[in-house]
């Protein structure tokens, strides 16, 4: 049950009433007004109503400012029919400049652009336009809009589709939080988002329009806004992610029974035969980005990221009839594949890399297809869930893209000129992107045992094929990534897992150098210190248990090393002699998330460990837990 609210003009006559009743200085009457309202149950009074003085100039300039956004609300309710249709556009330059006046000036102010606002940042400009946004349900309204272009007719009107790409521009904005802050009333917003049939019907009806040959780039940039809704409505909220994928095939106007997903690979597809066909420099690039959004809307629905909690009271609840979230990301990846959508990223992967890999110097890489290649990577990692989609991957000839974005990311740059220098920071951005996403995909590839020897060993006709040392030279290179070295821990973990051999390749590219120190980088990041937690314990456990008969597969180094009579002492030593025990004990054993690798991780390291509870808020130990096998059991000899 939503909080009781109060208008503005009944906030101010209640504080000019209080002043003048009980003769009250400016301060003095908006405090009592303010605790009035409270005690009456009004809460969060000072998150949507102005509570300066009406009379104080300060107070009057405020008010004025809110009258001109709720003026803008007020402009495209007056548009909308009481049936949520938009009234009849035609020519009338008049109803035009209304409405994309009124969308850009809440596009501003929702986004604390206007010079007239106050406040220390865009953030807290917005917060009270975005509050009263929320509270008047102006959501709807905009949902309205989206049916601005009658997609029953075959020829376009621009003005139509003008009104559209504005609409899709400013919702877009409203429902994607650009900082922590913002996370919780752009939620609520986000959370009343019903409109997904209408946005598959129109991501449909302009796929098909920007095929017929006429208007393409209009409908390429309106389909890029209409991406980009799809996106920031189903990111981090699971509920909107099954709206959006069940909505086209419950549609009674998709005539074709067309899936969702079905339809955003043929958007894709689409666009990529527009982009192989077109000499047109302007319509590539505005294929390179639109393509960009179509991998980053397959990321978002093939990834569980609403964490929120369930249940009542909570402000960021999801409002579930099953209780408890479940995550639809897997249904959602087994659909993409079975569509047919891993050949499709195959072959954008590659205009994105072989592009790059043809540039004279990283230098001169084009920043839009560096962010297609990161999101194309990205989408395919997210597709990597089991072992059939891997090797269909694989058989698609995925291995050579991540080896060649991989080789891409750690290329080591000449620069030779001033001008060089200058720009020595972007490519560095860009070099790390390429890495993170192909030392991500690696890693998901990772989960085939024979995919990741090869990976790891390199073929057996060439050893030097191998990724490891990529890898590594990664992990040396981006020590402040915390995304790279959380994906080479994992992959280095994965790799290590169950496959000796790949332990004693990890070993000799000098391995654990990199992993101790990104763990002592990041002493807060639980993800890195549970992965190198992970990849500790798995070289560790696999060497030692192994050092008598170990896997022969790898290179002549390999047996070598594995017959040696010392190796099990030597690979306890090279962790310990480079402080694996203080990480693991001091950092990564203090967090909830990692204690328990780091107490495997000890272990296996043949160092004594006791695993203990620890009472967070009195920061004390309050009792040791007794792990099976640690004290002689003292069983009844006599009971039977």
């Amino acid at each position: 049950m939503s909080n009781p609210k109060i208008s503005q003009e009944t906030f101010d006559e209640t504080l000019l009433e209080n002043q003048d009743l009980f003769e009250l200085s400016d301060e003095e009457a908006i405090k009592e007004t303010i605790d009035q309202f409270h005690q009456q149950g009004i809460e969060d009074l000072e998150s949507y109503i102005i509570t300066s003085h009406p009379n104080s100039e300060s107070g009057q300039k405020e008010r004025h400012i809110t009258k001109q956004f709720e003026s803008h609300l007020e402009a495209l309710d007056q548009c909308v029919n009481s049936d949520g249709t938009i009234v009849s556009i035609g020519q009338d330059e008049a109803v035009i400049d209304k409405i994309t006046q009124a969308l850009e000036g809440i596009y501003n102010f929702c986004n604390g652009t206007m010079e007239e606002l106050v406040g220390e940042d865009k953030f807290e400009k917005a917060l009270p336009f975005l509050t009263k946004f929320h509270s008047s349900c102006s959501i709807f309204t905009l949902m309205s809009f989206l049916s601005v272009v009658d997609i029953d007719q075959d020829q376009l009107a621009m003005n139509q589709v003008y009104i559209l790409q504005k609409t899709a521009k400013t919702l877009a904005s409203i429902i994607s939080p650009r900082q922590k802050a913002e996370v919780e009333i752009k939620t609520l917003i986000k959370d009343n988002f019903l409109a997904m049939e209408r946005l598959l019907l129109l991501i449909s009806y302009f796929t098909n329009m920007s095929n017929s040959g006429s208007n393409t780039m209009e409908c390429l940039e309106t389909l890029r806004g209409l991406i980009k809704v799809a996106s920031a409505a189903c990111k981090n909220n699971e509920k909107n992610k099954v709206a959006f994928v069940r909505a086209f095939k419950n549609s009674t106007k998709n005539l074709n029974k067309t899936s969702s997903i079905a339809l955003l690979i043929q958007g894709l597809q689409s666009v990529l035969n527009v982009n192989k066909s077109s000499d047109d420099t302007e319509m590539k690039k505005v294929c390179i980005v639109l393509m960009e959004e179509y991998c980053k809307l397959i990321s978002v629905l093939c990834r569980y990221d609403d964490f929120r909690k369930d249940g009542a009271g909570s402000a960021l609840g999801v409002d579930s009839s099953y209780g408890q979230n479940v995550s639809s990301s897997h249904d959602h990846v087994m659909e993409f594949n079975r569509f047919g959508v891993v050949p499709v990223l195959y072959e954008i992967s590659l205009i994105a890399l072989v592009n790059n890999e043809k540039q004279d110097s990283l230098n001169n890489i084009e920043e839009d297809m560096v962010s297609l290649a990161y999101s194309v990577l990205s989408a395919t990692r997210v597709l990597a869930v089991n072992d059939e989609i891997v090797q269909n991957m694989v058989a698609q000839g995925v291995l050579k893209v991540v080896k060649m974005a991989l080789a891409m990311g750690v290329k080591d740059v000449a620069i030779s000129n001033t001008e060089e220098k200058e720009d020595s920071s972007n490519v560095d951005s860009q070099r790390q992107l390429l890495s993170a996403a192909s030392i991500g995909l690696i890693r998901n590839l990772c989960g085939n045992d024979e995919i990741k020897t090869s990976l790891c060993l390199g073929s057996a006709s060439d050893p030097s094929s191998s990724l490891l040392p990529d890898i590594v030279k990664a992990m040396d290179l981006y020590k402040d990534n915390a995304q790279v070295q959380e994906h080479s821990l994992g992959t280095i973990a994965a790799m290590a897992l169950r496959k000796p051999a790949n332990a004693i390749r990890i070993i000799q590219e000098n391995s654990p150098k990199v992993m101790i120190a990104a763990m002592a980088k990041f002493p807060n990041n639980v993800l890195i210190q549970r992965q190198g937690a992970l990849a500790i314990r798995n070289i560790v456990s696999r060497l030692v248990a192994n050092t008598a008969s170990m896997e022969t597969t790898g290179t002549g180094d390999t047996n070598e090393i594995v017959t040696g009579q010392n190796e099990s002492i030597n690979v306890r030593d090279t962790f310990l002699d480079l402080g694996a025990e203080v990480i693991l004990r001091q950092i990564t054993g203090r967090h909830q998330g990692s204690v328990d690798e780091a107490y495997a991780a000890l272990r296996d390291l043949g160092l004594e460990v006791s695993m203990v509870k620890y009472d967070a808020e009195t920061q004390t130990m309050t009792r040791k837990t007794q792990m099976f096998g640690e004290v002689k059991s003292n069983f009844n000899k006599n009971a039977f």
